[in-house]
């Protein structure tokens, strides 16, 4: 049972600089995450051929919601600057690196697992991974992932795609759902592509959802170098 909070972050990265700010967003960020009792879900760079660019997407887990309105009422103690020192001053080189960011707050199912479930289970350092975003009709994001537990993970795992994350967006009337699945490799992906087109389980899927879903788009993610889901150690490790 996942009773963890999640801090979903689109960031866009300036120039040519998504290295120096995966380095800064982990290395540097890393003494930070004690005061904050986060946790590193991940860090990913968006692939561009697939979606607008340059983004990236950072993760982050919380003892639930008293865990994460924790964090933010220790970052904005300040009532001038509404950051705390450290970061403060860390933004100062951040700026360098990006220059806008979507946040949204997230809600897993039960069944989606944390980083510390992922790391134990030896279900991380994967090539890619599938990033979807669906909208759906206000009021069914719960039911929808439900769902998904119940008819299309036994499907997704035929195609060889692999749960890593299922959530619902907090602040949305339940209205958006987020699932990251992990992918073997491009050629994986390609043959996934082209089942979107012709396979009868996800035609059959897509008909079983179309009460619910709006409309979505799925990305392909890549894990950064310091990303806990792509090495199996907490940021916490490397201070």
């Amino acid at each position: 049972m996942n009773r963890k909070i999640y801090l979903h972050e689109i960031v866009k990265i300036y120039k040519d600089n998504r290295a120096n700010y995966f380095e800064h967003m982990t290395v540097k960020w890393a003494p930070a995450m004690k005061e904050r009792n986060q946790k590193l879900f991940g860090n990913f760079n968006i692939f561009t051929s697939l979606s607008k660019w340059p983004y990236v997407l950072n993760m982050w887990e919380y003892d639930g919601w008293k865990g994460i309105a924790g964090a933010f009422d220790f970052e904005t103690g300040n009532p001038e600057t509404f950051r705390d020192p450290f970061f403060a001053e860390w933004s100062k080189t951040a700026y360098n690196y990006r220059r806008e960011g979507d946040d949204r707050v997230l809600i897993p199912a039960a069944y989606a697992p944390t980083i510390d479930e992922l790391i134990a289970s030896g279900n991380i350092g994967h090539k890619l991974y599938y990033h979807e975003m669906v909208d759906l009709k206000p009021g069914t994001a719960k039911a929808y992932l439900e769902l998904v537990e119940k008819e299309w993970l036994p499907q997704a795992k035929a195609l060889g795609m692999g749960l890593i994350g299922a959530y619902r967006t907090s602040g949305r009337k339940d209205s958006e759902a987020i699932l990251i699945w992990s992918l073997r490799d491009w050629a994986q992906w390609g043959s996934l592509e082209e089942a979107h087109d012709s396979s009868e389980a996800i035609a059959a899927w897509n008909k079983r959802t179309d009460g619910m879903v709006v409309n979505w788009r799925r990305e392909v993610l890549m894990a950064a170098p310091h990303a806990p889901i792509r090495t199996g150690k907490h940021l916490a490790d490397l201070v």
